[in-house]
């Protein structure tokens, strides 16, 4: 009934195997899942470091009470002697 490729009730299946895909095949798709695998860490790692910056709190102003420091010519902030 159907001719030497095709086969089932209407020739519609063909009759010759799937053929399994090649070795280089293999390996193009190993070698795409690692450079693929490798840039999502490289995205991950930087959106973490960006996100740990992000989360540091900077020094408010409200923060800081006292702006002033010592002058080591001086004994103390109060008094405005020199020391000798």
């Amino acid at each position: 009934r159907c001719g030497k490729e095709w086969k089932g009730n209407r020739c519609h299946i063909s009759a010759k195997p799937l053929q399994p895909p090649t070795s280089s095949l293999l390996q193009n798709d190993i070698w795409i899942g690692l450079g693929i695998g490798f840039l999502l860490i490289k995205i991950t790692a930087a959106a973490l470091y960006f996100l740990s910056k992000k989360k540091v709190p900077g020094t408010k102003l409200e923060e800081t009470t006292n702006g002033s420091f010592a002058n080591p010519l001086y004994k103390n902030l109060s008094s405005s002697e020199k020391v000798k």
